[in-house]
């Protein structure tokens, strides 16, 4: 059974390799993946340029994954941003965190902010924790609290210790969140008394 799983993963293979070496892009690119799957990085890597130089947003991804674990920062940066600029939350993320460490913070601020408000969990996180540094902790809380309805497990423990060491902020939080609701309520049930009172005209 196994041989017979590893025959046609590497039939399968082989078709691909085929189509690729014939400058198909889906191939190409879904070679590369492959080939990074399987740890064959340098041979990986030459599919995926051919892909991401005719514009696959995956391909591209991948290669900035790779340069960047090759400490080629510069190159990974280029290839993040051009996946980056369709907008995928996931990729403006990853441009995030290369950026952020390459001392480029203000725009990877600005790219944490976006993937954020597209849910993407891990840039929810990652934003927490900034906000949380820059002192925001009203900010902070709500973008762990996003990513924890997510189960996000490191944003459970964050909410704790921020629950634990800033009690009152948390009361008060919540005091006007009720307060909000309340005048929300107030305000819809304002606007339906009018509508009613109009309809009877």
């Amino acid at each position: 059974m196994l041989l017979c799983k590893r025959s046609k993963l590497e039939e399968g293979e082989a078709l691909i390799r085929k189509a690729a070496d014939k400058g198909y892009l889906q191939a190409e690119s879904d070679l590369g993946q492959l080939l990074c799957s399987q740890q064959k990085f340098e041979e990986a890597e030459t599919y995926l340029r051919k892909a991401a130089d005719k514009g696959d947003t995956d391909a591209q991804t991948r290669l900035g994954q790779l340069l960047y674990r090759q400490n080629k920062f510069e190159e990974a940066e280029i290839y993040l941003r051009k996946a980056a600029s369709n907008g995928e939350a996931i990729t403006q993320y990853k441009l995030a965190v290369l950026l952020e460490e390459r001392g480029k913070q203000d725009e990877a601020v600005v790219l944490l902010h976006e993937a954020a408000r597209k849910e993407y969990v891990l840039a929810q996180y990652s934003l927490g924790v900034y906000l949380e540094q820059q002192g925001n902790l009203e900010q902070a809380i709500a973008n762990y609290e996003k990513a924890a309805k997510k189960n996000y497990k490191l944003a459970y423990v964050k909410l704790a210790s921020l629950y634990e060491t800033h009690l009152e902020l948390i009361q008060r939080l919540s005091q006007e969140l009720t307060i909000k609701i309340s005048q929300l309520s107030n305000q819809i049930k304002a606007r339906r008394g009018a509508n009613s009172k109009g309809a009877g005209l």
